[in-house]
């Protein structure tokens, strides 16, 4: 029995395959992490781009009215505001919601007030940071954050403002906040699928 256990210890062609084994095994280690990360990074650009886009043809939407509204009554604009809101808002589940949210920009004072977050959203889910940006930038600017409901409820988002006029209001932020849990269960499947592909291969 030493003598079998002497030259399996010594062998070279074990060496060699036991070797090959575990490299093979690091590869795969390896490759897969890659992969799961460069399909999760794909995942969020597309989810990305296509917020971006639909952010941009809401609020510059959004401005048209507003600009069509100027010299209007009080509640006519009102009813702008409400209109921008209802259009662009979803009252589906969280998975797919979709949010408005009107800041008042510091330093206006103008006595009309058109703050509003939609669906019970508090405000305070807009970052500061985010918020600090917006007014220094004339283009969209976006940040990922929490969608924080008075009820409770929260949920991973992704918040994209831009700077609007609202007649007889003065100067306001407007952002559009989607929610990522859709996106958030399509990369726990990639991961999920990532860590079970090896057991999958070995049935």
């Amino acid at each position: 029995m030493n003598r079998i256990y002497s030259r399996v210890r010594n062998s070279l062609a074990i060496k060699v395959i036991f070797s090959t084994v575990l490299l093979s095994l690091v590869v795969t280690g390896i490759t897969g992490s890659v992969l799961n990360t460069q399909l999760s990074a794909g995942v969020k650009d597309v989810n990305l781009s296509s917020a971006l886009v639909e952010a941009r043809s809401t609020i510059f939407t959004a401005e048209y009215r507003f600009l069509l509204a100027q010299g209007e009554k009080d509640s006519v604009v009102q009813k702008v505001v409400d209109d921008v809101i209802s259009s662009a808002t979803t009252l589906t589940s969280n998975e797919n919601a979709r949010e408005v949210v009107f800041l008042r920009s510091p330093g206006n004072t103008r006595e009309n007030n058109y703050e509003i977050a939609s669906n019970l959203l508090d405000p305070t889910s807009i970052p500061s940071t985010l918020s600090e940006r917006v007014r220094k930038n004339p283009d969209l600017v976006y940040q990922y954050t929490n969608m924080n409901y008075l009820t409770g409820t929260r949920i991973k988002g992704l918040a994209i403002g831009q700077k609007v006029q609202i007649p007889n209001a003065g100067q306001y932020e407007m952002y559009i906040i989607f929610s990522l849990a859709n996106q958030e269960k399509t990369l726990d499947s990639v991961s999920y699928t990532h860590l079970t592909l090896p057991t999958n291969r070995e049935v």
